[in-house]
Order: C-alpha cells, then structure tokens, then sequence
C-alpha cells in the first residue's frame, strides 16, 4: 500500500468548516466526507467500524500535553503522577491506533 488502506484516490470536491470536531464527527459519520482531527476523540466510533482510517498512520503532531510546574514542586508525587499519566494516556493511543491499522489495513 502507498498510505492509503484500501480507499481509492481521495480527491476533494469541496471543504466545510464546523464550529466545533464534533458537527464535523456527525457529518463523517452521515457519510458526508472525510474528517481529520485527534485519535482520541474518534476511538469509538474507529472501534465500531462507523468510520475508518484511510491513511497507515497518523499525521505530524503539531501539538501535545505539556506538564508545568514551579520548579520548587516539578518533583513532587502529584506532578510525577500527572506526568507519568499523561505519558501512559498518549502511548496507549499509539497502541490502540497500531492495533487497529494492523486489524483492518493488511
């Protein structure tokens, strides 16, 4: 495959904006396009089989969680705790999205 995951080439008619992911999560979902947006808000519906990922991997992140703390507690237990549950969330997302390419795009 060359990215995509058995979808032919995908060539826009026209682009919409939604004031909000979620208006653009239903329109995907009523089958009125493609929409690009986290992982993590899409799980259920990827797990479902309502919508699938046509491309073999994510995008590029340009964002991410980031922990801040006064430098006074960036050791303490609560912000170790934060930090380490912020990491094992984002890794698990990874996974579940391998797990999922590798059960439907073969």
């Amino acid at each position: 495959m060359d990215g995509r995951c058995n979808v032919p080439d995908l060539k826009p008619a026209s682009d919409q904006v939604f004031e909000h992911f979620y208006f653009a999560i239903q329109a995907a979902l009523e089958g009125l396009g493609v929409v690009m947006g986290p992982l993590a808000l899409i799980r259920e519906e990827l797990r479902a089989g309502q919508l699938l990922a046509p491309i073999n991997e994510p995008a590029s992140r340009t964002r991410g969680y980031f922990v801040y703390a006064l430098e006074a507690s960036s050791d303490s237990p609560a912000v170790a705790a934060l930090r380490k549950w912020l990491v094992a969330a984002g890794s698990l997302t990874e996974i579940e999205f391998a797990t999922y390419l590798s059960a439907n795009c073969s």
